[in-house]
């Protein structure tokens, strides 16, 4: 009922069955915000405000060289330098703030796109936090027709307890011109630590490590911070890269990760299932796993392995795994070695590629397993559904339908996004979004079935 009053035609606004999409969920599923699984840390007014969920705030940046000055650097050289910018957000300003392009580069220039990914830094040049906000990330959705997939894996996993970056849509305009709607990501830094973990017991200030390109295997590879950190990759730190407490000589030695590494890596297995939850939140890993093989994650450590941080909470002595980047969910990545169509199996999981001891290892563990699977469940139960993914979607629709495309330098058309948000089947990546939660579901549900 839900696929032939709303999406039968994907030329036609999803929005003219809003309501109805709304009332079947209610009717249907009884699903609420009590499903939730909660963070540590309480709503960050805020951030509420830099990250709406009911609007789509302005952004206006005036770089003070101009944009064409900007992007022709970028064009010649490759740059991707901070430059000085007046900033506004729904008319509420900052005189300047660090702004700089994030590009694709080719012999050491970068190349033209029709609309450019940008990083913001707030109080790059001394200037104040943005509602105490450091650095956010306006992504232009390059890969992804709906808009809608960044968007909709962070509330998944939020809502299954898995500390995630917030997003909220925004549209951006460059020297008074309208680039088009993008996905205004939260940044993972101190910030993100307070939002999701709060500041008792100092969990906010341990150490935070990013996975950066081409990879973490987080294999044992040596006993210095050498053998996973490498500051030079054509100019760019690559491997496991602290970015918090950096400057801190008693705190930047990767002790604390030297050990989970040799723990993960080199304690038996007899003894793995013990010592391992001694030093890392196994069960929010477990409560990602599910999320991201209900919705094909698999740029990230099921797949390349990459996007991800890893945090040593000083509150509790563990480490925590916190997902990054979801732009190519939902059907948009094929999961290679994979023959079925909306992604990977159930178990064993992952992609064809490096060694991955912190799934393998953990997944060996015959309770973790269970614990796994019964959190698979619950995502296909309670939030993988037609009727859940069709309001989440109508919800976000009802901010966004008008605006696109409202840009000459957008990447897909009015059409394209209709067809992507709809549950028509799909030949070509990315699938549509509801055939994919149908199809997706349908394979999941058997799979477990059959174990």
């Amino acid at each position: 009922m839900l696929k032939s009053m709303c999406v039968r035609d994907p030329m036609k606004k999803l929005t003219n069955c809003s309501l109805f999409l709304l009332l079947a969920v209610v009717l249907a599923c009884g699903c609420s915000s009590s499903n939730r699984t909660p963070l540590d840390n309480p709503s960050d007014d805020d951030l509420e405000i830099v990250f709406p969920l009911d609007s789509v705030p302005l952004i206006s940046l005036a770089p003070e060289q101009g944009w064409t000055a900007v992007l022709n650097a970028f064009f010649d050289e490759g740059a991707e330098d901070y430059v000085r910018a007046a900033f506004s957000f729904d008319g509420e300003e900052l005189p300047v703030v660090g702004m700089r392009i994030r590009g694709s580069r080719k012999a050491g220039k970068g190349q033209e796109e029709d609309k450019y990914s940008l990083k913001l830094n707030f109080d790059y040049y001394g200037g104040k936090r943005f509602h105490k906000v450091d650095k956010v990330y306006l992504e232009n959705n390059k890969p992804d027709p709906s808009r809608m997939r960044e968007k909709l894996a962070s509330r998944l996993y939020e809502e299954m307890g898995v500390p995630v970056a917030r997003v909220a849509f925004v549209t951006v305009e460059l020297d008074g011109e309208n680039q088009g709607l993008y996905s205004m990501v939260q940044a993972v830094d101190k910030r993100f630590l307070k939002d999701k973990f709060g500041t008792v017991d100092n969990a906010d200030d341990g150490n935070l490590y990013e996975c950066a390109p081409p990879g973490c295997t987080l294999e044992w590879n040596g006993t210095t911070k050498w053998d996973y950190y490498f500051p030079d990759c054509d100019g760019n730190e690559c491997g496991l890269v602290q970015i918090t407490n950096e400057d801190d000589p008693d705190m930047r030695n990767y002790d604390d990760l030297l050990h989970f590494l040799d723990v993960l890596n080199n304690t038996s297995d007899d003894d793995f299932g013990a010592a391992i939850q001694q030093i890392f939140d196994v069960d929010r890993f477990l409560r990602f796993l599910a999320v991201a093989v209900a919705i094909s994650d698999y740029e990230s450590y099921l797949g390349d392995p990459s996007n991800f941080f890893l945090y040593h909470r000083p509150d509790t002595g563990k480490f925590v795994y916190i997902p990054w980047d979801h732009n190519k969910t939902y059907g948009d990545e094929e999961c290679m070695g994979s023959v079925e169509l909306t992604g990977g199996d159930i178990d064993p999981i992952g992609c064809l590629g490096p060694s991955r001891p912190l799934l393998t290892r953990i997944l060996a563990v015959p309770a973790f397993r269970q614990q796994y699977l019964a959190y698979l469940q619950t995502v296909l139960d309670q939030y993988l559904t037609e009727q859940v993914q069709g309001a989440w979607i109508t919800e976000l629709d009802i901010l966004v339908e008008d605006k696109i495309p409202s840009s000459a330098h957008e990447f897909h058309s009015q059409e394209d996004y209709w067809m992507s948000i709809s549950a028509e089947p799909t030949l070509e990546r990315p699938l549509s979004l509801l055939y994919f939660v149908k199809e997706r579901r349908a394979y999941l549900l058997d799979r477990l079935s059959n174990l």
